[in-house]
């Protein structure tokens, strides 16, 4: 299927001009984002998934004893993370009713991987992270485990980074700052979150070229969307009650 998108239009509609489309602006005329919003700057992303990199290395070489984690690490470390961000709150209520919600959380984690179709090999074997060789002697990313973008382990973890609570909001707080107490719980999702946005796109057969070579000023090479060319825009929501929206309205007028 071939679509022939305007990314500015689909965003902000007929007869936007380029200086609108770089920095949106509310009703009132204000800034929608900070200046130095990580969101403001398409290179960011990348710079976040480096720093992930580093993160996850250290998991690999001290506690992972240079094995790549299994998928049930990667949501086993998710999952006692989650519960020390939300500890604080269950301290506060009835014992019998933190026992409770420790243990729907704990159930949910263990359905994701039931309801992903995973077989007990698949939970438990470390992820693969291969290269092969070609004939002229370079490497390339085997299609398999990290490398491979149709791996059911790959999409999974795809998309724990996009669910709520914020994990990728954590992830590269932490990860930012190598913030080692969340060494052991972070770690296999932030390794292979790094491998996964690095190498996987190269075995998709619908990839598409990166922005940062579309948009080249220090090689005279201009595109019209910065460094965003070849990016996708996605918001991300949830269902809401009227009554929610309306205290919304109140408090901002």
């Amino acid at each position: 299927m071939n679509l022939d998108i305007n990314l500015m239009q689909a965003t902000m509609g007929e007869g936007a001009n380029m200086k609108e489309y770089v920095l949106v602006r509310s009703e009132k005329n204000d800034r929608t984002r900070a200046p130095n919003s990580s969101k403001t700057n398409a290179l960011f992303f990348n710079q976040e998934i480096v720093e992930s990199g580093k993160y996850g290395t250290q998991w690999l070489t001290t506690k992972g004893k240079n094995r790549y984690p299994t998928l049930t690490q990667v949501t086993d470390g998710l999952r006692k993370y989650h519960a020390t961000t939300i500890a604080g709150s269950l301290s506060t209520m009835p014992k019998d009713k933190s026992k409770k919600i420790t243990k729907q959380y704990e159930d949910v984690f263990t359905n994701i991987l039931a309801l992903g179709g995973f077989d007990k090999a698949g939970k438990t074997t470390p992820l693969a992270a291969n290269y092969g060789k070609l004939a002229d002697g370079r490497m390339f990313p085997i299609k398999e485990g990290l490398f491979d973008p149709d791996n059911k382990a790959s999409q999974l973890i795809l998309w724990l980074y996009s669910v709520e609570p914020s994990f990728y909001a954590d992830l590269h707080r932490i990860t930012r700052d190598m913030d080692e107490q969340y060494i052991d719980t972070l770690g296999p999702f932030a390794l292979c979150m790094y491998w996964i946005t690095k190498l996987a796109e190269m075995n998709r057969v619908d990839k598409m070229t990166l922005g940062v070579k579309l948009h080249r000023p220090d090689k005279d090479l201009s595109h019209e969307l910065g460094y965003f060319a070849s990016s996708y825009c996605v918001f991300k929501g949830a269902t809401m009650l009227e009554d929610w929206v309306q205290d919304w309205k109140n408090a901002v007028g």
